[in-house]
């Protein structure tokens, strides 16, 4: 067991979680974008 590799293989976990996580926020974000958006478009 390299300690390098096994460093290597955190940090790269730790990298996708983050970026699956803000993919998860931009999706939910985009989302509620698009739902305000349809009930703005409603003439009161």
């Amino acid at each position: 067991m390299e300690p390098v590799g096994v460093v290597t293989g955190a940090a790269r976990a730790e990298h996708l979680l983050v970026l699956a996580t803000t993919a998860a926020l931009l999706a939910v974000g985009g989302v509620r974008r698009l739902r305000t958006r349809r009930l703005a478009q409603r003439p009161r």
